[in-house]
C-alpha cells in the first residue's frame, strides 16, 4: 500500500508540474489578459485613472510567482518586484486599495486560465489551496510595505517643511515658495499642543477659510500661521475653537502682523505666551492679554526680585498660603472686599484683616505694591512649578 501512496503523490506532483508548464507556455497571453483587465477596470472606475507605471513588470513577476505556486506549492515571500512597486506606489500617493484591486483582478484572470488549462477538478482544488495562501501572503506583505513607505513619505515631507520654516524664522531664507503660504499677507501665529492638535487646528482653519501653514516641531506640538483679514482678531478666532477643547490641549495666539517680519514676530509672541500656559488657569492664552507677564517670564532677574521682595515675606509666614489666596481673590474681584469675601466663603472683616497682614509683612501700603504683587501671583512665583 505504501507503493500505491507513493505513486499517487508522484502523480500529483507530475500533474502540477505539467499544469504549470502549460501556464508558462501561455504566459504571454495570460500577462496581456491581466494587464488589459486592470486597465479596463481603472478606466471604468475613474475619468482620470492613476498612471500605470510599472504595472506590466509587476504583473509579470506576480504571474511567475503564481505559476511557481501551482508547481511546487506555498511560496515563502512575494517577489521583490511586487514589494518594490508597493513602496513606489505609496510614495506616489497611490492608495493601497488600488493595489488590492489590481491584484484581485489579476488573480481572477489567473484562476480562469487555470481552469481552462486543467482537465482535473481535483487537481484544480488542490492547486487552489496553494494559490489562496500565496495570494494572502502577497496582499499582507504589500499592505505592510505600503504602510511603512507611506509613513516615511509623510515624515520626510513634514521634516522638509519644518526645516524651511526654521530657516525663515532664523533669517537664512527670505522666501520659501514650496511652502505655498503667502508671506506678504497679514498673519496670526499660533503655538499649540495636545494629543489631536493638528486636527483641532485644521478644523479651525476650515471654519475661517484662511490659508494655513502648520508644522510639527515635536510630538503633539504645532506651530501654525494663518492669513487673516485685518479686522479678524485672535480673540475672534479663539471663539471658533471647540468648547471645551480636547483634554490636555493648549493654544496660544500672537498678535496680527504683516509681511515676513510680522510673520516672525507673531510666532515669537505666540511662543512667549505659550510659556505662561502652565501658570494660567485656562487652556487658551492671547499674547495681547499677557504681554507684560510674558516679558517678565523671560527675565529671571525680574522674577527673582519679585519673589524676594513681594512673595517671600508672605510665603515665609505661617499664614502664607491663606494670604496669597486672599490677595488673588481680592484682585480677581476688582479689589472689592465684599466680593472677595463671598468668593472665599469668609467674612468681609476676615479679608480686611488678611490684607492688613499683607501690608505689615511687606512694610508698605497695598496700593503701592499691588501691581507687582499681582504680577508675581499670576506668574505663580509663590509655587514651585
Amino acid at each position: 500500500m505504501g507503493g500505491v501512496a507513493s505513486r499517487s503523490r508522484g502523480s500529483v506532483r507530475e500533474n502540477r508540474r505539467a499544469l504549470a508548464e502549460r501556464l508558462r507556455e501561455n504566459s504571454a497571453e495570460l500577462e496581456e489578459a491581466i494587464f488589459d483587465q486592470i486597465c479596463a477596470a481603472e478606466s471604468a472606475a475613474s475619468q482620470s485613472p492613476p498612471p500605470m507605471r510599472g504595472i506590466r513588470s509587476v504583473v509579470r513577476s506576480a504571474l511567475e510567482h503564481g505559476i511557481d505556486s501551482v508547481e511546487i506549492g506555498q511560496q515563502d515571500y512575494p517577489p521583490s518586484a511586487v514589494i518594490d512597486h508597493a513602496r513606489k506606489a505609496a510614495w506616489r500617493s497611490v492608495p493601497l486599495q488600488t493595489l488590492y484591486d489590481h491584484y484581485l483582478t489579476g488573480y481572477s484572470v489567473f484562476k480562469h486560465f487555470l481552469l481552462r488549462e486543467s482537465d482535473s477538478v481535483e487537481l484544480v482544488q488542490q492547486v487552489q489551496g496553494s494559490l489562496d495562501v500565496a495570494f494572502q501572503q502577497l496582499t499582507r506583505a504589500v499592505a505592510e510595505e505600503h504602510k511603512q513607505a507611506h509613513q516615511k513619505r509623510i515624515r520626510s515631507s513634514d521634516i522638509r517643511r519644518l526645516e524651511r520654516v526654521e530657516e525663515l524664522l532664523s533669517g537664512k531664507l527670505l522666501e520659501a515658495p514650496d511652502l505655498q503660504y503667502p508671506l506678504s499677507g497679514t498673519h496670526v501665529g499660533i503655538v499649540a499642543s495636545g494629543p489631536e492638535i493638528s486636527a483641532t487646528i485644521r478644523r479651525l482653519f476650515q471654519l475661517l477659510g484662511s490659508t494655513l501653514l502648520l508644522v510639527n516641531p515635536g510630538p503633539n506640538k504645532a506651530w501654525v500661521w494663518m492669513t487673516v483679514k485685518r479686522e479678524l482678531t485672535p480673540a475672534t478666532i479663539g471663539k471658533l475653537l471647540p468648547s471645551p477643547l480636547p483634554s490636555a490641549t493648549y493654544i496660544s495666539f500672537g498678535q496680527p502682523a504683516e509681511g515676513l517680519q510680522g510673520w516672525r514676530r507673531t510666532h515669537e509672541q505666540a511662543l512667549a505666551a505659550s510659556s505662561l500656559i502652565p501658570r494660567m488657569s485656562g487652556p487658551v492664552v492671547h499674547y495681547g492679554d499677557v504681554a507684560v507677564l510674558a516679558s517678565m517670564a523671560q527675565d529671571p532677574l525680574l522674577q527673582y526680585s519679585l519673589k524676594a521682595s513681594y512673595l517671600a515675606p508672605l510665603t515665609n509666614s505661617r499664614s502664607g498660603h491663606t494670604l496669597c489666596t486672599t490677595v488673588r481673590a481680592y484682585l480677581q474681584t476688582e479689589r472689592n472686599t465684599t466680593s472677595a469675601a463671598a468668593a472665599l466663603g469668609v467674612s468681609r472683616q476676615t479679608v480686611s484683616n488678611h490684607l492688613k497682614m499683607v501690608e505689615e509683612l511687606l512694610d508698605r501700603p497695598l496700593p503701592q505694591c499691588l501691581r507687582a504683587l499681582d504680577a508675581a501671583l499670576q506668574l505663580r512665583l509663590d509655587q514651585d512649578s
